[in-house]
């Protein structure tokens, strides 16, 4: 006979505030004065991640209209952990030809709201 196993998962809502420390705070503060340690960065970047954005669940909740209202909420979250983890691990080629672009942008005149004519 095969043991089967019980997977509990943790009580979470997308709705709560997330899990957080005296040394996350620290790490916030030092982060938005920026004053922080390499240590505090990466403490406050895995907390937004992992703990606020909660990039890695699975963003369904079941029942009906509160559960879509739920997966709702969890999937605007995971989209800001999705797009920060986006610029992180964008590859040096694409950044460059990001920044070409953007140079080019600025080099062109801008013809929004100026007359052709001219006195």
């Amino acid at each position: 006979m095969a043991l089967k196993t019980k997977i509990t998962v943790p009580p979470y809502a997308p709705y709560n505030p997330p899990k957080m420390s005296s040394a996350v705070v620290y790490a916030a503060k030092a982060v938005f004065a920026g004053e922080a340690l390499k240590d505090q960065q990466r403490l406050f970047a895995e907390w937004l991640i992992i703990e606020v954005c909660r990039t890695r669940d699975l963003p369904w909740f079941p029942g009906g209209l509160e559960g879509d209202r739920d997966t709702s909420l969890a999937n605007g979250k995971r989209f800001v952990g999705l797009a920060v983890l986006r610029a992180v691990d964008m590859p040096p080629d694409e950044v460059a030809a990001m920044r070409k672009a953007e140079a080019a942008e600025r080099r062109e005149p801008s013809t929004e709201g100026e007359s052709i004519e001219r006195e």
